[in-house]
């Protein structure tokens, strides 16, 4: 159950970072919004990554 959540999460801030990417790319936003987004985006990057990590030692110490 709970490596359900885990890749609940990661699929939910995969979501999150396109949708962010999204409005970046396509919509003018104020540049304090932007910031904020962007800072957003890139914790999201990083929660991502730090699952990557962690799901690919467990699997190569599976081998």
């Amino acid at each position: 159950m709970a490596k359900q959540k885990k890749e609940n999460s990661f699929e939910v801030n995969i979501e999150r970072i396109e949708e962010i990417l999204e409005l970046l790319n396509n919509t003018e936003l104020p540049l304090e919004e932007a910031i904020k987004l962007h800072q957003e985006a890139t914790e999201k990057i990083l929660q991502c990554e730090k699952y990557l990590e962690k799901t690919t030692l467990e699997f190569e110490t599976l081998k």
